[in-house]
């Protein structure tokens, strides 16, 4: 039998975290989902199904790792998961309707919501989020609101803020936004950012509920706000229960004839109080008036079928009959609900769907009341303060749980909430988001999702900075180091390959992130060769993190090295996630597509990243310009291995060709290349173009095409992936590196050392590798006819083109040795900064 999972509580605090990289560890995928449910739901179009959707795909990733781990489910997570499976059951009622399937809203499309919610509850069983997530989630998701009702009012001329639903449900949602933010403010209870931005998303979600006329909102809110003082009350501790009651019941009575005092809620309430005196003498013409009438009438659907009601087809069509008769106001047909929860399913479902919607309250509200009782009997006693800190942020979760289920409650009654998808996902969203947050946070919580970095095994494996994650060790225990760099086999991936190779006293793994391509072959000869490979998928970058973090909990590597762009990110942030300790950063190209996300995330990661590496100096200058610290980054040349790449065949012998080795992606310039080739037959020249290497194949074929445009298919010759590239090279008298940019093209310097006279484009990275003139000539970037002359020049004078081979073949084995380059990166593995 499997030993259930243990793990050590973290306790979160909503404002600040520990230290920049103890939050970078942190931010999980858990953490973007519940901040994307929070902040866009109500500003966004279906804004709530974008986080709740992440969330009910990464239950559906972790589901079956968490169903092999057995691990146990606490009591309310499983009494929740059941009320929702039993709310989805009611839901199911009539959803065969006079021989018909109900496909369509309140029909199949509601079960199968309530089941994929399954799915997510499943996710936070696995990982609960941070509490700065959940805190600049709701901050910013009620400053959001407020301003777009402020927009919708103020610039589109609304009469009522609706955000992207009705103004009754977008109205109740931001208020119960707002009453979140001001729990997690009092929460809290401290000064900076993180209260201050709760109280203006509190002031925000108020705003959006006052601009949007929504009085069952506001006759809820003084109810909730009474609920919240009492409990969250800043001198809770020091209070009498009576003068706790008094200060809330002020607090609230204060805010009250405020509020009510504002022309806008005055106006409306005064009105609200009209209509209901006047509701049965005017009828049609009142929102009262027509709300008591859809009530009566649900009431006496309902009683027409008590034990399963008349269904969601025989409640719209009997409305005809009863508009006809007067009962209804003729705009009631344009609705299909009773604007009251509970009569509405009464009428639609019985007496056994009004059990089913019982228990989907009364579940969770009995959970959260439980813990709320159990947190403030430990509070009650003197605990340790790790222990006492916990157990205040599982009261708060209480407490915003139970303010969920009674505002739904509360807004039930002159709305049905349940009738829209953004009541149903946010209910059940939020409901397990604060249940998650209480049930795991308790001290000496067993099953515990992870927080932070677990093990495999569910242990705490988190490392501390200047330690490797097994401890000090003795001094024979050989270094551990993961390589991570993408399966495509570019430089790149070479040079994680030569850092793999066996070295004394360290032991590696090298990492691919697959590709498209099939590296089955390499795969074995790298296992051949003594590398010990492992692969991760590139479905998302998501996928890679979590595959990344999880072989760095079973490997348990000292040092993480990440290699390239975009996969040093993703990488590093998987070995944050596992608790790695010591990361390398290996940037291989001067010009990477970093967008501006992608070069903040690059430079948070820079803070927790020990050293950062360019593989020449015009790629490390390049990162300091970027903003990463100087005095983290250093310039370290790629280097080859120089008894693979011999001299070759003697000029004499060798063929009047041209090769260029280097795989077919957007930063190769392949089409200039293939263009000087037609030129070079203008002027009689016809040297073979070898092009070798693979990449994307969109690229290959764009080339194909340009080749035979020009006419020059013949002579462009597509080799893909050469096994023996050191033979071509050696037996061909011209290299080319036609590029846009580099980092340190190895391709370049491979075919130089085995003998061949080398022309680059003159970009950063080769300008490196060649002096213009002396050990290889550098060409104006694009530039095809200045290409094609130089070529046709070195074709019709070998002898030059001889000796400027000799002089280069001399320069790179001198400089771009791959054992000086060994050597460089195994000291500062070994020598931890600092």
């Amino acid at each position: 039998m499997r030993a259930p999972l243990k793990v050590a509580l973290a306790v979160p605090t909503p404002v600040a975290g520990n230290g920049l990289k103890e939050r970078l560890a942190k931010v999980t995928s858990m953490d973007v989902a519940v901040a994307a449910l929070l902040m866009g739901s109500w500003v966004l179009p279906s804004g709530y199904s974008w986080g709740a959707g992440m969330l009910v795909l990464m239950g559906l990733w972790g589901l079956p790792r968490w169903l092999r781990a057995a691990a146990p489910m606490p009591m309310p997570m499983r009494w929740w998961l059941a009320a929702v499976a039993l709310m989805a059951a009611g839901w199911s009622i009539h959803l065969i309707d006079h021989g018909q399937w109900q496909w369509k809203t309140l029909g199949l499309d509601r079960v199968l919501k309530y089941l994929a919610a399954l799915i997510a509850i499943v996710a936070f069983c696995q990982r609960r989020p941070s509490w700065q997530a959940v805190t600049w989630g709701c901050a910013i998701g009620g400053m959001a609101t407020g301003l777009f009702a402020l927009w919708q009012v103020a610039l589109q001329h609304l009469s009522r803020a609706e955000g992207y639903t009705n103004a009754i449900q977008f109205g109740n949602l931001a208020l119960l936004m707002a009453v979140w933010c001001t729990a997690l403010g009092l929460a809290g209870a401290r000064k900076g950012w993180g209260t201050f931005l709760c109280g203006m998303g509190s002031l925000g979600g108020m705003l959006a509920s006052l601009l949007s006329g929504s009085r069952g909102g506001w006759v809820t809110l003084p109810f909730l706000l009474l609920f919240l003082l009492w409990f969250l009350h800043p001198r809770r501790s020091t209070l009498s229960v009576s003068r706790r009651g008094w200060h809330a019941l002020a607090a609230v009575s204060l805010l009250s004839v405020s509020v009510f005092a504002l022309p806008i809620v005055h106006e409306r309430m005064q009105l609200g109080l009209q209509e209901w005196i006047d509701a049965d003498s005017r009828l049609a013409s009142t929102s009262v008036g027509f709300r008591r009438a859809v009530w009566r009438y649900a009431w006496q659907q309902g009683q027409s079928a008590p034990l399963t009601g008349v269904g969601q087809l025989d409640f719209k069509e009997h409305m005809s009959a009863a508009i006809k008769q007067g009962r209804l106001p003729p705009e009631a047909v344009s609705f299909n609900h009773a604007h009251n929860e509970w009569l509405d399913m009464f009428a639609k479902r019985g007496w056994l769907g009004v059990l089913c919607l019982l228990a989907f309250f009364a579940v969770p509200a009995l959970a959260f009341w439980q813990m709320l009782r159990q947190a403030d009997a430990h509070l009650r006693v003197k605990l340790v303060p790790h222990d006492e800190q916990a157990w205040r942020w599982v009261r708060t979760a209480a407490v915003c749980g139970l303010l969920t289920v009674l505002g739904f409650l509360g807004f039930g009654l002159t709305q049905v909430m349940f009738a829209h998808n953004n009541g149903n996902v946010m209910y059940l969203m939020a409901v397990t988001l604060w249940l998650a947050l209480a049930t795991y946070g308790r001290p000496a919580m067993s099953g515990r999702p992870a927080q932070g970095n677990t093990g495999s095994n569910g242990a705490d494996k988190q490392g501390s900075p200047g330690t490797a994650m097994d401890g000090p060790g003795t001094a024979a225990a050989p270094l551990r180091v993961m390589h991570f760099v993408s399966g495509g086999f570019s430089g790149a991936t070479q040079v994680a390959i030569d850092l793999c190779a066996p070295h004394p006293g360290q032991q590696s793994l090298l990492v691919l992130r697959r590709r498209s391509m099939d590296i089955t072959d390499r795969l074995e000869k790298l296992a051949a060769q003594g590398i010990e490979v492992r692969t991760v998928s590139r479905w998302s970058h998501w996928v890679t993190e979590r595959q990344v973090a999880q072989l760095c909990r079973e490997w348990r590597p000292d040092v993480f090295v990440a290699h390239g762009f975009s996969e040093h990110l993703w990488g590093r942030y998987g070995a944050l996630r596992a608790g790695v300790s010591r990361m390398l950063h290996i940037e291989h190209n001067t010009r990477e597509r970093y967008t501006a996300r992608r070069l903040r995330q690059s430079l948070e990661l820079a803070r927790v990243t020990e050293r950062i590496v360019g593989v020449s100096q015009a790629v490390r200058d390049v990162l300091v310009a970027r903003g990463h610290p100087a005095e983290k980054c250093a310039a370290i040349l790629n280097g080859i291995d120089l008894s693979r790449w011999q001299g070759g065949l003697p000029w004499e012998q060798r063929e009047d060709a041209i090769v260029m080795p280097a795989r077919f992606a957007q930063q190769k310039d392949h089409f200039t290349l293939i263009r000087a080739a037609a030129m070079l037959r203008e002027q009689g020249l016809q040297p073979a173009v070898y092009l070798a290497g693979e990449g994307k194949s969109s690229w290959r074929k764009r080339a194909q095409r340009l080749a035979m445009s020009l006419g020059v298919a013949d002579q462009v010759r597509f080799l893909g992936h050469v096994s023996d590239l050191p033979a071509l090279c050696g037996r061909v008298k011209l290299a080319v590196l036609s590029t846009h940019y580099e980092g340190l093209g190895l391709g370049l310097i491979e075919a130089m050392a085995c003998g061949c006279c080398g022309i680059g484009t003159d970009v950063e990275g080769v300008q490196e590798i060649i002096t213009n003139g002396e050990t290889g000539y550098l060409v104006p970037h694009e530039d095809a006819r200045a290409l094609a002359l130089q070529l046709g020049h070195l074709l019709r004078h070998p002898d030059e083109a001889l000796a400027i081979a000799v002089r280069g073949q001399n320069h790179v084995r001198a400089t771009f040795d791959r054992q000086r380059m060994t050597q460089q990166y195994l000291e500062l593995l070994r020598t931890p900064a600092g």
